[in-house]
């Protein structure tokens, strides 16, 4: 089973690039995906590297990779988050899989060998047992609170904040673009359809 608070399509905040380092692991699990990525050009952008640009102007790019006369793809892909989380949404296999959209986890026990979940789906609140859970949460994880104590750390947290803007020309490459700030850094990548964030 498959737990989810949100409904698909939904946005989230961050993760529109996939670097280079994600092909790979695309590649191993199937290889018709980045074929996908690479065709569906209203929701992908294909991106060859990454720009990291610094106060006073200056910037350096670092490519994914030197040699582009090789690929059949793009080394890396930008999407939306709301296009992209989508998209793996609908790789799931519902002969595998029970996914359960709008279904929120909201507490977590253990009795014995076994975990205990309840899920808030509408008003309603009812439970499923499990030995095995696998989370993915992010920094507000029941699971995490639950069983290991963890919480936000102020010393260690970093917020984001995202805006798309229309119109923009100057300066557009194919590079994810990371703008470094006096204490922060501003991730910035070129997205499909031609906006910035």
């Amino acid at each position: 089973m498959i737990f989810d608070k949100a409904v698909f399509p939904r946005d989230k905040i961050c993760g529109d690039a996939l670097s280079g380092k994600v092909m790979p692991v695309f590649r191993k699990l199937d290889p018709a995906l980045i074929d996908h990525l690479a065709i569906d050009k209203e929701h992908f952008i294909g991106s060859y590297g990454i720009k990291f640009a610094a106060p006073n102007g200056k910037s350096i790019d670092i490519p994914f990779n030197k040699d582009l006369g090789s690929l059949k793809t793009p080394p890396g892909f930008i999407s939306k988050r709301i296009d992209f989380d989508n998209f793996m949404v609908g790789q799931i296999d519902k002969s595998v899989a029970d996914f359960r959209q709008g279904h929120e986890l909201v507490a977590i026990r253990k009795q014995g060998e076994t975990n205990i979940l309840s899920i808030k789906y509408g008003e309603e609140i009812y439970e499923v047992e499990t030995p095995l859970v696998i989370a993915s949460e992010g920094d507000r994880s029941v699971i995490s609170k639950t069983y290991s104590g963890f919480g936000m750390e102020p010393d260690h947290y970093c917020g984001g904040i995202r805006a798309y803007y229309s119109g923009v020309t100057l300066g557009f490459s194919l590079y994810l673009m990371v703008v470094l700030m006096l204490e922060r850094e501003c991730f910035h990548p070129p997205l499909a359809r031609r906006k910035s964030i």
